[in-house]
């Protein structure tokens, strides 16, 4: 009977060095476009900063990096943008559009709502509503809208921000205390 031996046709530190060289090659590569993708957001940032006094231009900027799906790389630079844009509100109604200009308006209207709803559904994660307290139903988002119903004029931002804050603690206290122990309801205590 015969053996067979198999013996490799190339030695293993040349198929190693090759890897090597492959790999060193893409992290170069990759160094070279995580650069070029800094670069290009710096760039957007200047966008968004030097946009001062056109807020119509602002929005359509704002609207596109939105529609792109990189708004969180300009999280605070959109903010900020949303702000001022929000506090020139009655001089942006006057100048730069007309009252029937019905794009403008839905468009400051989706930006400011999709702006303050994230903000929501982040202070919402903050409290971890999910873990802490599993027997709530996870409806911030419905809430929101259900206040945005009652004060919907921009200059009640606070008074919507406040009460779809309390009706989602009462909720949760209301249910907390028919349904659950004392440790439960000082968790509720503690996220207020």
């Amino acid at each position: 009977m015969s053996q067979v031996s198999v013996i490799p046709t190339s030695s293993p530190s040349k198929g190693t060095g090759h890897t090597t060289e492959r790999q060193s090659q893409k992290f170069k590569f990759l160094g070279r476009v995580e650069g070029q993708i800094e670069e290009l957001k710096g760039e957007v940032r200047k966008m968004l900063a030097g946009i001062v006094d056109k807020p119509l231009q602002k929005l359509h900027l704002i609207d596109q990096i939105q529609r792109l799906g990189i708004e969180y790389h300009f999280e605070h630079e959109i903010d900020e943008g949303l702000e001022q844009i929000h506090k020139s509100y009655s001089r942006l109604y006057r100048e730069d559009f007309k009252v029937d200009d019905l794009h403008m308006v839905a468009l400051i209207f989706r930006l400011s709502t999709t702006t303050r709803l994230l903000r929501f559904i982040g202070w919402w994660k903050d409290i971890d509503v999910p873990r802490k307290f599993p027997f709530a139903r996870d409806r911030i988002v419905e809430l929101f809208f259900w206040a945005l119903g009652i004060y919907f004029e921009p200059e009640f931002a606070v008074a919507r921000e406040i009460l779809t804050k309390v009706i989602s603690l009462t909720s949760i206290s209301m249910i907390s205390t028919t349904l659950r122990p004392l440790e439960e309801l000082t968790l509720l205590t503690e996220a207020i």
